[in-house]
């Protein structure tokens, strides 16, 4: 119910979730009454492109009008006006920004306008309690990592009543409703995990003075990456 104000809001983060509903359940009424995973995915990617098709207009039409001398200044905009002119023949065609392969002078040129389908994508299928020992069975799961393969994306399932249930229990039952339910790791667990793969993510723990100097010495000679997290 955001508007355009949600998309502004997540035009600077480095990666999307989008949670698909992936059960059936007549008390929850679906927002177009019925659940069709693809169509709730088409939806939302179609706003993404809208947003990005509109962005990149205005954006190719200030360049067009740039009268820099400065050839540095004109040799980025030369890059940046290829790499857009590329990106909107895609949305155009229906497809993510993410999809184009783009030479990496062309990718650092556009990087200031944070494109919001070229962010990498996690789907999350939304199931049952009884499905999440088993979600390959759920004719909904399939046709999201159907489709999650198709857009380069990644999938996790998982089940939002699980997680709320488990949210209210002990740390030590726990595992034990886990077990319970023939799973051996929340979908939470898995998200984080999926998460931290997806943006070339670590978290060290380190403890004592050696493991400080480790650490230390590990940053200094070995941290090829900004992208890497320590704590």
């Amino acid at each position: 119910g955001l508007g355009n104000q949600f998309l502004s809001n997540i035009r600077e983060v480095d990666s999307i979730l989008q949670v698909v509903r992936c059960f059936e359940d007549d008390d929850i009424v679906h927002v177009n009454g019925k659940v069709d995973p693809k169509s709730d995915i088409d939806v939302i990617n179609l706003e993404l492109i809208f947003c990005d098709l509109e962005q990149i207009e205005k954006r190719l039409d200030k360049l067009k009008k740039s009268k820099t001398k400065d050839p540095q200044v004109k040799v980025k905009e030369g890059a940046e006006r290829s790499g857009l002119e590329k990106i909107l023949d895609a949305l155009m065609d229906g497809k993510p920004a993410r999809s184009v392969d783009l030479p990496d002078h062309e990718k650092e040129a556009i990087q200031h306008l944070y494109l919001l389908t070229m962010k990498p994508v996690i789907y999350v299928a939304n199931v049952t309690e009884s499905d999440l020992a088993d979600p390959d069975k759920n004719p909904h799961v399939q046709e999201v990592a159907k489709l999650a393969s198709e857009l380069k994306s990644g999938m996790v399932t998982i089940s939002a009543q699980v997680e709320a249930e488990l949210s209210e229990l002990p740390l030590e039952e726990r595992v034990e409703y886990l077990n319970s339910l023939d799973v051996a790791e929340s979908g939470l667990g898995n998200l984080v995990k999926a998460t931290y793969n997806l943006l070339g993510l670590r978290t060290y723990f380190t403890t004592g003075e050696q493991g400080n100097k480790s650490l230390d010495h590990y940053c200094r000679h070995d941290c090829t990456s900004s992208s890497r997290s320590y704590s």
